[in-house]
């Protein structure tokens, strides 16, 4: 049996095993980032949707994405998880504020954080990205001062308290009020920024001793919808009572298809822009440069410019 030719073949493997390996060693870097949602809705799907499309783009990102389903601990659970599971970067759109820690925990053991959406009480982060939540509530106390000429009576409906987009829209929305002497908040109350919370804090206030209002604005459609329902099954007059909130989402049952048909007197775009979101970790990734505060364009939406 002549050996000679298989002698042959393995020399040159060896001789081409530096090679094989050179190019290996060429290939891009392998990047695994991991995103905390704080819930699920359809806003927060149509953000995924979009991250995994963006992500696609690159053909060397794993990307990983875990809901908390408003769970604080789990949220917490999670984070840990991907920080422990050694992640290049780590998205987080935090439930609420004290959700602090376990985003400390991440950025000290050196892996870059984008905050998303939401901020914490800390300071330790790479970048964050999302809407000026402030601007978005100053400007729909700014839009009923004008849209309102003989004065409004207001029951604010705002989200969790610990959570910032609340703090924040109530911040800049209680601000502009209160110099606009045509305008009054006669009742704040918070929900979960679900539509059946909101329906059931509508449903308990209105069912005892309450003050008249005549606008209603929630910080985001959902709730909106949820008092008006609660409205409706008290009695109250449904077409009398200006609903306004946030979000503004295009496809069936979202803010802008409701402010076009009349339901929500107004809203307001609060953009998801996951392609953003998967560029800026991409630049942190990769060493590029990049911004540390990062602020999405959002804009009110009223019947005049839904369509």
């Amino acid at each position: 049996m002549n050996l000679k030719p298989r002698i042959f073949h393995k020399l040159m493997l060896l001789l081409m095993l530096p090679l094989f390996l050179s190019c290996g060693g060429s290939a891009k870097k392998q990047y695994v980032i991991g995103v905390s949602q704080c819930s699920e809705d359809v806003w927060r799907e149509k953000l995924n949707e979009e991250l995994r499309i963006a992500a696609l783009y690159y053909n060397n990102v794993d990307l990983r994405i875990k809901s908390a389903y408003d769970d604080v601990k789990l949220q917490t659970e999670q984070i840990n998880s991907f920080v422990d599971e050694g992640v290049d970067l780590l998205i987080v759109a935090p439930g609420q504020v004290t959700i602090s820690p376990a985003i400390d925990r991440a950025y000290e053991k050196g892996i870059p954080v984008i905050i998303f959406d939401r901020r914490t009480r800390s300071d330790k982060y790479t970048a964050y990205i999302g809407a000026d939540n402030k601007e978005i509530g100053s400007s729909m106390a700014e839009y009923l001062a004008g849209a309102l000429p003989g004065g409004g009576r207001i029951l604010e409906l705002c989200g969790l308290s610990t959570s910032s987009p609340a703090i924040e829209r109530s911040e800049g929305f209680d601000s502009v009020v209160a110099t606009r002497p045509g305008l009054e908040i006669v009742a704040q109350a918070h929900a979960d920024w679900t539509e059946e919370g909101a329906f059931r804090v509508m449903d308990s206030l209105l069912s005892k001793s309450h003050p008249q209002f005549d606008c209603l604005f929630a910080h985001n459609d959902r709730m909106a919808m949820g008092a008006r329902r609660a409205a409706a099954k008290h009695g109250l007059d449904i077409n009398s009572i200006q609903f306004c909130g946030i979000d503004a989402m295009p496809q069936n049952g979202g803010g802008m298809r409701l402010v076009t048909d009349g339901t929500l007197f107004a809203s307001y775009i609060y953009p998801t822009r996951g392609d953003e979101v998967i560029q800026l970790a991409m630049n942190i990734l990769t060493k590029k440069d990049y911004k540390r505060e990062n602020q999405l364009s959002s804009a009110l939406v009223t019947r005049d410019n839904a369509r």
